[in-house]
């Protein structure tokens, strides 16, 4: 037995107004074809749903049974669609994410990729570190954020989740006179610029003082990269950058690498989202591809 919705909505609706005609005119269908799937109806039920009064019709008792079920169906068939109807329109809705240019250069662009072919949605990637982005993530103008993890304890509305090892790399000018230097030790006299809002000079901070050496002289601090890299590129400034923005020879014709003995800073890249505040589909699905994307970026490390 295969009943249709529109055998089911027709029955409810002749129940409802009392008359095959009425119910016609409420559907939007001619009164022979409401008739013909009445009768269609109580042909592959086996009953006789509605007789024929002075008034017009009404219900025989199978059909006072049937209905509580045939109105139940049709909610429920209706509830679905517009449950549905609200996914699909969730799942298109925007992404708005913040990331730092080392994050969106490293985790993004694969991601990015392969989530348009299932969710053709607009993105909005709003480039910044997580002291700017993090908030922007609690009042949920964002949906998330990337960036390295902070120091400072997070907001108890915020979770973090810890994506791959964010190391930093030394770099200066071509031709630089300090290139060849080996030791951070032969750089002390020099003055640096950093990207970021003070996470990255604290991580390089740290591996000055593991050496045993003060920590060096901040003269700029930049938080953005083009920037940093031409302010680097025409001067004798020592600057330290994400070895992952590196990889992508995004500088290789101005900058190149001091390649010091000593173990390279690193930091943590990671995941930022609101506690208990659910993504839409898309939105979850480009998260669990960035997740994805950063443990390749593990094993290759």
């Amino acid at each position: 037995m295969s009943l249709s919705l529109a055998q089911l909505r027709q029955f409810v609706a002749l129940a409802e107004v009392g008359s095959v005609g009425g119910a016609a005119r409420a559907l939007g269908v001619s009164q022979p074809a409401a008739t013909k799937s009445l009768r269609a109806l109580e042909a592959q039920l086996g009953v006789v749903l509605v007789r024929r009064t002075a008034r017009g019709t009404e219900l025989t008792k199978h059909g006072h049974t049937f209905l509580l079920r045939a109105r139940s169906a049709c909610r429920e068939i209706e509830r679905g669609q517009a449950e549905l109807a609200d996914a699909v329109k969730q799942a298109s809705g925007p992404i708005v994410l913040g990331a730092s240019p080392a994050a969106a250069a490293a985790l993004l662009p694969g991601p990015l990729k392969l989530l348009r072919r299932d969710f053709p949605v607009d993105i909005r990637i709003v480039e910044g570190m997580p002291v700017a982005t993090l908030p922007r993530v609690r009042d949920e103008s964002l949906d998330f954020a990337l960036g390295p993890s902070l120091r400072a304890s997070l907001a108890s509305d915020l979770v973090s989740v810890p994506l791959y090892p964010n190391e930093m790399a030394i770099v200066v000018r071509r031709g630089h006179p300090l290139a060849a230097k080996r030791s951070l030790a032969d750089l002390m006299d020099s003055e640096w610029i950093t990207a970021g809002l003070g996470t990255a000079s604290l991580v390089v901070d740290d591996m000055f003082t593991a050496a045993g050496l003060p920590t060096p002289r901040w003269a700029i601090r930049c938080e953005s990269i083009p920037g940093l890299i031409a302010i680097t590129a025409q001067s004798d400034l020592i600057a330290t950058v994400p070895k992952s923005l590196l990889a992508l020879g995004i500088a290789d014709r101005l900058l190149e690498p001091i390649r010091v003995r000593e173990k390279m800073a690193s930091s943590t890249m990671s995941l930022f989202i609101k506690r208990d505040s659910p993504l839409n589909a898309a939105a979850g699905r480009l998260v669990r591809l960035i997740k994805d994307e950063a443990k390749r970026l593990r094993a290759t490390r």
